[in-house]
């Protein structure tokens, strides 16, 4: 009996040996759920680093903007520099054979320098790596705001150093650079520069080149008006207010505890505000301003006035026997709101345990601080058409002497810069009363304003204007935008009307009017540089 019971034990342990390992292999119902070796190893266990864990090959990318292109580029031709800048020094010595030729050098950055297959800028345009490619070369992308085209490049072996032949580029033209591996059709990109060709003079031998540039970013905040009442909130009505910021200065957050305002996508990241979150509706870039690090842009000498109006008048005197007013100012600073006040603390606390009604903020948009976003440089009157305008290539390679000294200094096209604000929309007061939502001002560049401007006539019709009805009406566009059919407002959109800082009542409008002169023919109150579009 006891024999017995053994060897039943003994068979069915064997069945159940048989069933697991069956179940362990079968590639149908227990699919994945063990295997004997990855795909990534070879019949030894060696594994593939090419390979991620489920075997499939891991492509190796050459890496974009791991190149940081150093400032202190020159471009020289025959001893002398060719290009406003500090490079006199550089250039001597260096025959060119009557060609300008471009000298650079750059800074690798950590998926560069610590990958033994790259290490420099020569290993990163040169070296075959992993990533089914082959025969890398780097060539100089060449942008000029309108065309494309590549230059060759020489690099010397195991360096961070380049140089290019560009005479075929046009002197007084600002083009923008980049180094791109072309040859293996990676397209792997360096860091973007800016340069600009001229002849050699003595008095822009010692000039710090073109003023910097800084871009804005734009996002908006919502505001949201209704009651609490033990920890519940009901919302009535909500409306939209618009700030800007520069790129290299982002807006603080908000803090916690107020659902009535948030500037971050709540339905994606939640109530509470964080760093890491980009802001509502952000535009980047949506217009560019002159970078306020710009040593230019400070008062060395304490003369109360910007060092680059200082210089811009003495070489009006050096140059053109010009004498003008010490105070004399081309260039202003523009300061606006880049947060609410509560993302400095302020606004009205909310108490979620007792019943209340408002909008829970502060949302007087003047009790907010100014921050400085950059620089902008007064418009241009035209003698003869009595039209403002801001400089270009053709007014700067003109004989009016102030904008021949701003083409060493400036180089880039510019555009209008104009101010405008929100037609009245309603909201309700912590009474639960209805009540006119504080303004709204958007700042907007001329080459977008352009494509959705309008008036309306007599007949209110709207009309796209010219130079010359745009001085005889009050100009408005519909924000957010539609450049296919401006004319029509969408239940999405509120009308913007275009008015100077002057006309304005605002505190930061007002701090930004600087009116030494007439207001301009269609209400600019700046100009910036382009964006080329």
């Amino acid at each position: 009996m006891r024999y017995e019971k053994i060897t039943k034990l003994t068979y069915l342990f064997f069945i159940a040996n048989i069933l697991f390992w069956s179940c362990l292999n079968s590639s149908d119902k227990f699919k994945g759920r063990a295997t004997v070796k990855t795909s990534s190893e070879d019949e030894e266990g060696n594994v593939d680093p090419s390979a991620d864990s489920t075997g499939a090959e891991v492509k190796i990318l050459r890496p974009s903007n791991q190149i940081f292109i150093n400032k202190d580029f020159c471009i020289c031709k025959d001893s002398k520099p060719a290009m406003v800048g500090n490079c006199i020094s550089y250039c001597n010595g260096r025959n060119t054979a009557a060609k300008p030729m471009l000298y650079g050098n750059v800074s690798v950055g950590s998926e560069v320098g610590l990958n033994p297959d790259l290490v420099t800028l020569y290993g990163w345009c040169t070296k075959q790596i992993n990533d089914g490619l082959i025969n890398p070369v780097c060539q100089l992308e060449v942008y000029d705001g309108t065309e494309t085209r590549y230059l060759e490049v020489n690099i010397p072996a195991n360096s961070n150093k380049f140089t290019a032949d560009i005479s075929t580029l046009e002197k007084n033209k600002t083009y923008v650079i980049t180094l791109v591996e072309t040859g293996s059709t990676s397209n792997a990109r360096t860091q973007s520069f800016q340069i600009r060709m001229t002849d050699y003079s003595e008095q822009n031998a010692y000039s710090d080149g073109l003023l910097k540039l800084t871009p804005v970013n734009m996002y908006s905040c919502v505001t949201r008006s209704g009651s609490t009442a033990n920890n519940n909130n009901d919302y009535e009505l909500a409306y939209k207010l618009y700030y800007f910021y520069a790129k290299a200065n982002t807006p603080p957050t908000l803090p916690p505890g107020n659902t009535f305002i948030f500037c971050h996508n709540i339905d994606k990241y939640g109530a509470t505000d964080d760093v890491r979150f980009p802001r509502l509706d952000l535009q980047e870039q949506i217009f560019n301003l002159w970078n306020d690090t710009d040593s230019r842009f400070y008062d060395s000498d304490n003369n109360t006035n910007l060092d680059i109006n200082d210089y811009i008048r003495d070489r009006l005197l050096k140059d053109h026997g010009i004498t003008v007013a010490n105070n004399m100012a081309i260039f202003y600073e523009l300061r606006w709101q880049n947060a609410p006040p509560d993302a400095a603390g302020g606004g009205n606390n909310t108490n979620n345990n007792s019943s209340s009604t408002g909008s829970g903020t502060n949302t007087n948009n003047n009790n907010a601080a100014l921050v400085r976003l950059g620089y902008r440089m007064e418009p241009f009157l035209d003698t003869v058409s009595k039209l403002s305008y801001c400089p270009k290539q053709k007014q700067y390679n003109s004989n009016i002497p102030i904008l021949r000294i701003l083409k060493d200094v400036i180089g880039v096209d510019t555009e209008g810069l104009y101010m405008s604000i929100r037609e009245p929309i309603r909201t309700s007061d912590q009474n639960g009363n209805i009540i006119a939502a504080p303004a709204s001002y958007i700042l907007i560049r001329e080459g977008l304003l352009k494509k959705i401007w309008f008036y309306y006539d007599n007949e209110e019709k709207a009309i796209v204007p010219d130079d010359d009805t745009v001085s005889q009406n009050t100009i408005m566009f519909n924000w957010p935008p539609d450049i296919e059919y401006p004319l029509i407002k969408k239940s999405t959109q509120y009308t913007y009307t275009v008015r100077h800082p002057s006309q304005m009542s605002d505190q930061a409008a007002a701090s930004n009017s600087n009116r030494t002169s007439a207001v301009p023919h269609d209400k600019k109150f700046g100009c910036i540089p382009t964006r080329g579009d």
